[in-house]
């Protein structure tokens, strides 16, 4: 069902395509809000909010004092591309603004976006909660939903919309990097490097606990000795630190696994505080990597997921999807390590 557009939005409308049809030129100054309210029979915070709307797309700049409201001089492009954007299928990227960063929306979406903007409106969305209605109310079909929700959030989505998520739920569509094999990456890529005493931090995470499975599958495989923390909290890094130098000693393991690059950091500063060199005295890798990990004093060696291979088959998902109107998607992406300052070969 086509959803109707409010009085604000369709004034904004109207002024568009004056502008676009020539009676509006750009450089030129839009009618004030009273000449709009009497011209096109709106109330005046009807004329505002459509004025802000047209700035917020960039097509007029407000100039209080200085003249009014004057049309920008690509304001004609603009409105071209809007309408255009408007024919093409119409796809939502759901974010949690709990995990949103700089870091994520560059390696996942971005360049999806990029890749895909003249195949896709894109539509963008940064909700606590996943909200059916106000996706139902955009014509959307697709959704794309990141971390941060519940699987039982997903579900409900999934009844009325095709979605993507990088959660795993049973028997519908998802994309997500192999944590497991991450986990094995981390702890193989130390005993090749000499390491038998390593330490191993768990976070509380789903994705933590998958990397914390696969530490340990390896070490079976392998027989080298862990020693187990329950990491549950940021806060809880210093207080398990302490109980682990306390308990162990100092020099009585050589290497220590984070479950994400922020405790990585964090562990290392305690490190640093106790007058330990990493990774002279100890050598420290993250099962994840964010974008500081490798801007820090001490760059962090970590398990990176293939961010390049994620969006590529987000691509080619799409694109198929589009031309059919069907989605069959469960994938894994493998990670790889990224090497970096904070481990040191062991040589016996």
């Amino acid at each position: 069902m086509t959803r109707i557009k409010n009085k604000t939005e369709q004034l904004a409308a109207k002024l568009s395509g004056m502008i676009l049809s020539g009676k509006y030129r750009p450089g030129s100054r839009l009618p004030s809000e009273r000449q709009l309210e009497n011209e096109y029979w709106v109330s005046r915070i009807t004329a505002r909010r459509a004025v802000l709307e047209l700035a917020s797309q960039g097509i007029v700049e407000r100039k209080p004092g200085r003249g009014g409201t004057v049309i920008t001089e690509n304001a004609v492009e603009i409105i071209r591309e809007m309408k255009t954007a408007e024919s093409l299928p119409a796809i939502g990227i759901v974010l949690h603004p709990a995990w949103v960063r700089d870091a994520i929306m560059e390696r996942y979406f971005r360049n999806l976006i990029g890749a895909m903007r003249h195949e896709v409106s894109f539509r963008i969305y940064f909700h606590k909660y996943l909200k059916p209605d106000k996706y139902r109310s955009d014509n959307l079909k697709l959704l794309i939903i990141d971390h941060g929700f519940s699987n039982a959030e997903v579900n409900e989505c999934e009844n009325e919309f095709d979605v993507i998520s990088f959660i795993r739920c049973r028997g519908k569509n998802y994309i997500l990097p192999d944590y497991e094999l991450g986990g094995k990456l981390a702890l193989r890529y130390l005993a090749e490097k000499g390491h038998e005493r390593i330490v191993c931090f768990r976070g509380g995470s789903q994705e933590n606990s998958q990397s914390y499975e696969g530490i340990f599958k390896e070490a079976d495989r392998l027989g080298g000795k862990l020693i187990s923390i329950d990491l549950r909290s940021v806060r809880e890094v210093a207080v398990g630190m302490e109980k682990l130098m306390t308990d162990h000693g100092p020099f009585n393991f050589t290497a220590i696994i984070a479950p994400t690059a922020r405790d990585a950091v964090l562990i290392h500063g305690i490190l640093e505080n106790a007058g330990l060199e990493v990774p002279g005295d100890i050598s420290i890798i993250s099962c994840d990597d964010l974008f500081f990990a490798e801007n820090f004093v001490i760059p962090i060696t970590a398990v990176q997921q293939s961010y390049e291979a994620i969006n590529m088959l987000l691509v080619k998902t799409i694109r198929k999807y589009i031309k059919t109107d069907k989605i069959q998607l469960r994938e894994t992406v493998p990670p790889i390590i990224i090497e970096r300052q904070s481990v040191q070969e062991i040589i016996s």
